[in-house]
């Protein structure tokens, strides 16, 4: 560590932190995709998106670092990790209403095991 630090001043190149709006900017972005892949993709592959974003983040910190400049190793972490929960919290709790819904709905007019086969393919009603 020493030997990098002598480098560094001897080399006259000094690290810098990233700045404030490329932080704002990758937290809207990864906060944008990530939603989107809880709305488009079921539970199990937004969490690979989650997961690829992570990766990435890693990537783009060691590039960047390489080139001299600083990542915040916190905040974009915690927003994947957060966007993720919350928007997945938010999925369930829908979907529970949907059913609920649907089961006050139709729970008087038609026999159980037609009710089931409607809380599995809503798009079966019509």
């Amino acid at each position: 560590m020493h030997a990098n630090i002598l480098q560094s001043l001897f080399t006259q190149e000094r690290l810098s932190y990233a700045s404030f709006w490329f932080n704002a900017f990758l937290i809207i972005l990864f906060s944008f995709i990530l939603t989107g892949a809880v709305l488009y993709f079921d539970i199990a592959k937004s969490g690979f998106v989650a997961l690829a974003l992570l990766l990435l983040f890693a990537v783009l910190g060691i590039f960047l670092f390489s080139s001299g400049t600083i990542l915040n190793p916190i905040y974009v972490p915690f927003v994947i990790l957060f966007t993720y929960i919350g928007n997945t919290v938010v999925y369930y709790v829908t979907e529970r209403k949907e059913k609920k819904a649907v089961q006050e709905a139709f729970g008087k007019y038609v026999s159980p095991m037609v009710l089931v086969e409607i809380l599995k393919d809503p798009s079966k009603v019509k």
